[in-house]
């Protein structure tokens, strides 16, 4: 976790009735700290990027979702060694997020063994969370990271490009 991570400050972050999502990354420790509002409440989370970039797990989940007109997708964030599960189910305009806890990244449970911790369930709207997470992302690629400062960027990677083409077609504020 950085040392100045989102955490400390999320109470200035949080705006009721506003949903949002600020990732950050530290490009030392490899550590991503997530803020994510649905509006009425807050919850922050500092993964590992080794096993994969969290925001872009988001991404592509939302991109499956529309892509395949699937009800349901998975976006998974390691935490050494424990996995946090994004189960995100679309039902039309809204989507229900259960995010949950499981004890070893490294395999997939069986369906009858239970997740450890449930940090939190939701529903939100669909699309209102899909701009989040594209703003997140153009978000990350006006940040510098280390030293000497280097950018991280979506821009150029499909999923996130399939994304701001479906928002463009479907969003609607």
């Amino acid at each position: 976790m950085s040392a100045d991570g989102l955490y400390p400050h999320a109470g200035e972050f949080f705006r009721p009735g506003h949903m949002d999502l600020i990732v950050q990354y530290d490009a030392k420790t490899r550590w991503v700290d997530i803020f994510f509002s649905n509006g009425s409440g807050w919850w922050c989370f500092s993964v590992s990027s080794i096993m994969g970039d969290p925001l872009r797990a988001l991404i592509s989940a939302l991109v499956t979702m529309l892509r395949y007109d699937e009800p349901e997708a998975l976006a998974r964030w390691w935490n050494e060694p424990q996995e946090i599960r994004w189960v995100l189910r679309r039902g039309g305009d809204s989507l229900h997020i259960q995010v949950v806890e499981l004890p070893d990244f490294a395999r997939t449970p069986l369906a009858n063994e239970c997740m450890t911790d449930t940090y939190f369930e939701t529903t939100v709207d669909f699309w209102q969370f899909a701009q989040r997470v594209r703003l997140a992302a153009s978000r990350v690629a006006q940040t510098p990271v280390g030293d000497p400062p280097r950018y991280k960027t979506f821009e150029t990677d499909p999923e996130y490009q399939a994304l701001c083409r479906y928002l463009a077609e479907h969003y609607v504020r």
